[in-house]
């Protein structure tokens, strides 16, 4: 009999151990599962290019006209969506009538996984080289592609920082191992020349994000994720550089969250040949955003999708 205590008392210190690492663990942040997610937001995002050629010691910037955009995003549980188009009467818009900016952004996440999913479109261009710019109404590009990353500390957000839909309450940081993969279509037409090319690119990359919170509502958020990997284009195989920054500053509570999130993610490629390319995505945005219960119905709906998905609440 006193065996049978000495082994509950045991086990129930254990268990005890453990409910307890769990519970410091929840305090990081909580969690808001349960929640609908919705955000609108002002922003600017763009495709830039850089062509340099390396006989002639020329650099060309290729730039996308100016466009800003209104995003709407939604999330719930395991999933955030965004949307979002360039009105014409935002005052940016104003002078692009020839200019076209589409995107869509999705970003799915399982315990520490997360992935994320980016399709680009744009046309309207400015081929800028020293003081001579010239206008590139045909040319187009389309991107598409996304990032899985694994977040090795769980006691960070990475959907506080990334989809407002947990708050982070004690700082903590991560290492987040990420994969990134892409295919850009260039198309460059000026005048009688008109050629495509077709770009393949691939990295790794040890990134590092820290979510410091500032007097419980108020938090900044760093991040870069420096990488190397591999890029295609028409045949052509060379070495890739990639570099990713992000800082995010925000405020978050159980219901009304708001803040400005800005990322550069740039790719280098080194050929070591006579011409050389660069690639960055620019996003700077400026949103509000308000939690609330989800109807009864489709909290049932969710249910029965999570039962044959693999994402958790």
């Amino acid at each position: 009999m006193a065996l049978k205590h000495c082994i509950g008392f045991f086990f129930s210190g254990i268990l005890g151990c453990f409910a307890q690492e769990d519970s410091l663990r929840v305090r990081y942040f909580k969690k808001f599962d349960d929640n609908i997610s919705t955000k609108l937001s002002i922003n600017s995002t763009s495709n830039s290019f850089v062509l340099n050629d390396v006989v002639n010691n020329r650099r060309y910037d290729i730039v996308p006209n100016d466009r800003e955009r209104i995003d709407l995003s939604l999330g719930y549980r395991a999933i955030a969506v965004s949307f979002g188009f360039a009105p014409d009467f935002l005052a940016t818009n104003k002078d692009n009538s020839d200019s076209k900016l589409f995107n869509l952004n999705f970003r799915a996440f399982h315990n520490q996984w997360t992935q994320s999913f980016d399709l680009y479109s744009q046309s309207g261009f400015y081929l800028k080289t020293g003081d001579v710019s010239v206008v590139l109404p045909d040319m187009k590009t389309f991107k598409i592609g996304g990032q899985t990353s694994y977040v090795l500390n769980k006691n960070f957000s990475f959907r506080a920082m990334a989809a407002q839909s947990e708050w982070q309450q004690k700082s903590a940081g991560s290492l987040i191992p990420t994969l990134s993969l892409y295919y850009t279509k260039f198309r460059f037409k000026i005048e009688d020349f008109d050629e495509t090319a077709h770009i393949y690119t691939a990295a790794i990359s040890p990134a590092y994000y820290y979510n410091f919170v500032i007097r419980k509502n108020f938090y900044i958020s760093l991040g870069t994720a420096p990488g190397i990997g591999m890029e295609y284009v028409d045949s052509d195989i060379s070495a890739l550089y990639q570099i990713e920054f992000n800082v995010a500053l925000g405020y978050a509570s159980d219901t009304f969250f708001a803040g400005i999130n800005s990322n550069v993610k740039s790719f280098t490629s080194n050929t070591g040949s006579d011409v050389q390319w660069g690639d960055a995505v620019a996003r700077g945005e400026i949103y509000v955003g308000y939690r609330f219960k989800p109807p009864k119905k489709l909290t049932e709906i969710s249910e029965k999708i999570n039962e044959k998905l693999p994402f958790k609440k």
